[in-house]
């Protein structure tokens, strides 16, 4: 059996919908509600209600996961939690040919509208109820007078392939999973083989502290204490939620603004974009849980793919401070959505 890379939530009541996704996902955490058949299989399954959604919403928030899938949710999700991690995918499963009859009761709608086609459709969620960009949208011929029959047909039958459909389109574009944790010392073990590595620190570290010489690892524990202070944020860079493959740190932090660095240890991970969707989810992160209004950073001259990537993300060159051999680029927070 293929490993599965990527880890989702599955949040909803429908249990077809819930397969589909196991088949490809991990998923960590199943959110139902209290009489589903969800909650009567799955006794870990978490159950939600009126009273304490908002909660779960904050469950949801926090997991750094790479897809949310819904199905049969009867809680609108609030824009904040859809858009805190700017790579996380929301995708709901709903039970007609949108745009034709969105929200609830879709095919109780359809039915007494006097619809022949019965369809489903996976989409991107947003702000706007059932409004997001379609994945994947299919629809069968009913023609029964009964509209227990008919639900029966699309949630166990058309549901599970316009979602198994959807996801195999999604993973396409999923190329690797990014998260972060707070580094520890332990980490320096690992760092300390980057460290030795010359070829790391041609783009990163100034010429003069290139020297030849073998570092150890009472070397990098002294490294960590000094970089372990007030006004800074050491985050380890974590590959597919296991593998350890750099740093990024948020340095000389003030309320609105701090110093920005990526290292990416394991050269093995290069040239594979991670570095891209590292800068970029650092920048979110920045904006959104460490409310800054602007990052700065010095890259030298000669790292052109830094250059590019840094310019992509909207950095701009500055003159307001100067290093030889290096430019200074500044983000403005406020400019990004």
């Amino acid at each position: 059996m293929l490993k599965k890379k990527y880890s989702a939530i599955f949040i909803g009541t429908r249990i077809e919908a819930l397969n589909e996704l196991e088949k490809k996902f991990n998923v960590i955490k199943i959110i139902t509600t209290k009489n589903s058949f969800i909650a009567k299989k799955y006794s870990s399954s978490l159950i939600i209600n009126k009273s304490n959604k908002f909660q779960f919403f904050e469950l949801i928030k926090k997991y750094s996961v790479d897809l949310i899938l819904s199905a049969g949710f009867p809680y609108i999700i609030p824009q904040e939690v859809l858009h805190y991690y700017k790579f996380r995918i929301f995708v709901n499963s709903h039970p007609s040919l949108l745009p034709k009859y969105p929200g609830r009761k879709s095919i109780n709608k359809a039915f007494y509208a006097g619809e022949k086609k019965f369809g489903c459709t996976l989409h991107l969620m947003e702000k706007n109820v059932d409004a997001g960009k379609v994945i994947s949208q299919k629809y069968l011929k009913l023609h029964s007078k009964n509209i227990k029959d008919i639900q029966h047909s699309i949630f166990s039958k058309l549901e599970p392939i316009v979602i198994r459909k959807g996801l195999n389109k999604l993973l396409k574009k999923i190329n690797w999973s990014i998260n972060f944790r707070i580094l520890k010392i332990s980490d320096c073990k690992k760092s300390l083989v980057w460290r030795n590595n010359s070829k790391i620190w041609l783009h990163t570290k100034p010429d003069k502290n290139l020297k030849k010489r073998t570092f150890t690892i009472d070397d990098e524990n002294e490294w960590f204490k000094k970089v372990s202070k007030k006004g800074r944020i050491n985050l380890a860079i974590i590959y597919n939620f296991k593998e350890y493959i750099g740093n990024v740190y948020l340095t000389n932090m003030s309320k609105t603004s701090a110093g920005f660095e990526i290292f990416i240890g394991k050269h093995q991970k290069w040239n594979q974009g991670l570095g891209t969707k590292t800068l970029l989810n650092t920048i979110y992160l920045a904006k959104n849980k460490y409310n800054l209004k602007k990052l700065h950073l010095f890259v030298k001259k000669t790292n052109k793919p830094a250059i590019n990537i840094y310019k992509r993300a909207n950095f701009k060159m500055s003159k307001q401070k100067k290093v030889k051999g290096y430019h200074y680029m500044v983000l403005n927070l406020n400019d990004e959505k």
